[in-house]
């Protein structure tokens, strides 16, 4: 697979490193988790225009992903659950795409992403 240049959109993404546990307004450990980002990097990356027929899609019938993302670049960082902001979406605001699933081929990786709505 030969990654176009022209082909290639900016996607900004924060790569999930777990989870950590929110403090109340005393500092209090609350029990309550939250997820956990590192920090904010850059990749181009084809992204498609939206999700097709299941019987060329490479994730198959897997149903909650609305778009995917591919590279011929082997060592991208991106990993599910990542964050994405996409289609020019400000980093000032919520992130507006998760990556679902990641699949690795031998000199390709294909992501799918699905769109989400975050109230901050």
């Amino acid at each position: 697979m030969m990654s176009l240049a022209r082909n290639a959109s900016k996607v900004l993404f924060r790569l999930y490193e777990g989870q950590e546990e929110t403090k109340d307004e005393y500092g209090n450990l609350t029990g309550s988790p939250v997820p956990k980002y590192g920090e904010l990097q850059v990749a181009f990356l084809t992204v498609s225009s939206n999700k097709g027929d299941a019987s060329i899609e490479p994730f198959g019938t897997l149903t909650d992903y609305d778009r995917t993302m591919s590279t011929a670049d082997t060592t991208c960082p991106i990993s599910e659950h990542a964050v994405l902001w996409l289609d020019g979406k400000s980093t000032d605001e919520p992130h507006n795409y998760v990556v679902k699933k990641r699949a690795p081929w031998k000199n390709s990786i294909v992501f799918a992403i699905q769109e989400v709505t975050v109230d901050e």
